[in-house]
């Protein structure tokens, strides 16, 4: 019933919420990858790696480059 409702399994629901936290986390704290994996629900930060980069494309990394270069993205 959830599937229908969403159109995605419960388990993919969360683990798209958990990487939600993880991004907010990225752009407004000053934690390390691996304590956002961790407090995000992920069992290192490797999990947290590959599970971002499978959904978002991106690395922790490259988010964290986004937030202290965010005009990084427009051409001068």
């Amino acid at each position: 019933m959830f599937k229908q409702q969403r159109g995605i399994t419960p388990h993919q629901y969360i683990l798209h919420c958990r990487i939600e936290k993880a991004k907010q986390l990225f752009q407004h704290s000053e934690l390390t990858i691996a304590e956002i994996a961790i407090r995000t629900g992920f069992c290192d930060q490797s999990h947290l790696t590959r599970s971002l980069k499978r959904i978002t494309g991106m690395t922790p990394k490259q988010i964290l480059r986004e937030r202290f270069q965010p005009n990084s993205n427009v051409e001068a």
